[in-house]
């Protein structure tokens, strides 16, 4: 009987490395990042979006904006900017004359509504069903019953 030999694999062997985890770099809330999601926002993304675009999940963007508090304040800062320029267009339809853009305005802000008025001038007469009372305490059959009528009819 011969001897076979099994070699010995021991944790941290050097022909077998283990894998380093590729870490991704740590952003940093400076200026240009504070105007890019300033941009962002304006631009009409939502907050989702716009982790979304630096590469960020929900609780990676979450710790950064609980270390940074400046990023809601670009945030909102975006959004504010994004709706003056909107805002802004509006008012110029407006005083282009733009009937489209006034009603929207005031449909919008002054609380105005369409409204029709319907003026009924003759009343169709109602399809006048004879009452029919079934001793029947079965909702199938009733059901049958009820579909054979209304063909009839």
């Amino acid at each position: 009987m011969e001897k076979v030999t099994v070699p010995l694999l021991i944790e941290g062997d050097i022909s077998n490395p283990p894998k380093k985890r590729k870490r991704k770099p740590k952003l940093i809330a400076d200026d240009k990042f504070l105007l890019d999601v300033q941009r962002l926002s304006s631009l009409g993304l939502s907050i989702e979006q716009i982790h979304f675009y630096f590469g960020l999940d929900h609780h990676e963007w979450g710790s950064l904006v609980h270390k940074y508090p400046r990023i809601s304040v670009a945030i909102n800062k975006g959004f504010s900017h994004g709706m003056e320029r909107a805002a802004s267009q509006l008012w110029e339809k407006m005083d282009q004359g733009s009937l489209s853009a006034i009603m929207f305005y005031l449909k919008t802000r002054g609380g105005w509504c369409d409204k029709s008025n319907i003026t009924v001038t003759q009343v169709a007469p109602l399809l006048a069903l004879p009452k029919i009372i079934l001793p029947i305490h079965d909702p199938i059959q009733a059901a049958k019953i009820y579909q054979q009528i209304m063909i009839e009819n």
